[in-house]
């Protein structure tokens, strides 16, 4: 009840206090608080520590542990819970405070770092999904027709192994005559800085090609 008051004086709402492992995993679920204060020594089959590892597991709410004991056996076990934070019985307000604020900006900013890396992913997803929707091959080239990228669909449109060629110049991937129209496409386009709209044509052992060149960042793309 002392505790209650401290956060409610501090400006929090408490959703719920419990006495068991058990019950703090059910009101975790129901109440989905922002954070929870944990005593390690709790009523229950697990201790606050086991507790504490479900709710991070299950719902990944921040936890921080409040006890009068903290030898290195705890210590050690509360680790791998990775919680937000401690705070050590008799509990001060001050002490609460602090550790409080630490653990909600923490947390706002891990959430903040699982949403981006969510998004990137996500963005790699539909890359990927576009890249799989061109019938032949991209490659990723520097303004000297180095290779050190491709995205195959089908590399039976070129070449079997694609993979072969990465860091090689693109005279060794294409024939010599056709090499050369590439080179001299990139040399103009980075001369006049135009690397949009013009086409080519190209003779190659499995048949005519056509690429286009495009600049992305500061690599030349050219579609084969």
């Amino acid at each position: 009840m002392e505790i209650e008051s401290q956060l409610q004086s501090l400006g929090y709402e408490v959703t719920s206090v419990v006495n068991t492992s058990e019950r703090a995993i059910q009101k975790t679920e129901v109440d989905q608080p922002d954070l929870i204060l944990m005593g390690i020594r709790i009523k229950g089959e697990m201790d606050g520590i086991e507790a504490a590892e479900v709710i991070r597991n299950r719902f990944g709410i921040p936890v921080i542990f409040s006890t009068a004991y903290l030898d290195q056996e705890r210590i050690d076990r509360a680790k791998i819970t990775m919680p937000f934070g401690y705070v050590l019985k008799p509990i001060q307000k001050r002490d609460l405070k602090v550790t409080l604020e630490m653990a909600l900006y923490v947390a706002k900013v891990d959430e903040g770092r699982r949403r981006a890396e969510s998004k990137v992913y996500e963005l790699n997803k539909q890359l990927s999904s576009t890249l799989k929707a061109i019938p032949d091959l991209l490659f990723e080239v520097d303004n000297e027709g180095q290779l050190y990228q491709y995205h195959a669909t089908n590399s039976e449109n070129l070449y079997e192994s694609p993979d072969e060629f990465i860091n090689n110049s693109i005279v060794d991937i294409l024939p010599r005559n056709a090499a050369d129209i590439v080179l001299d496409a990139i040399a103009k386009a980075a001369e006049t800085g135009h690397y949009y709209g013009s086409s080519y044509s190209l003779d190659l052992p499995h048949g005519t090609r056509w690429f286009e060149l495009s600049k992305e960042k500061e690599s030349i793309l050219k579609h084969v």
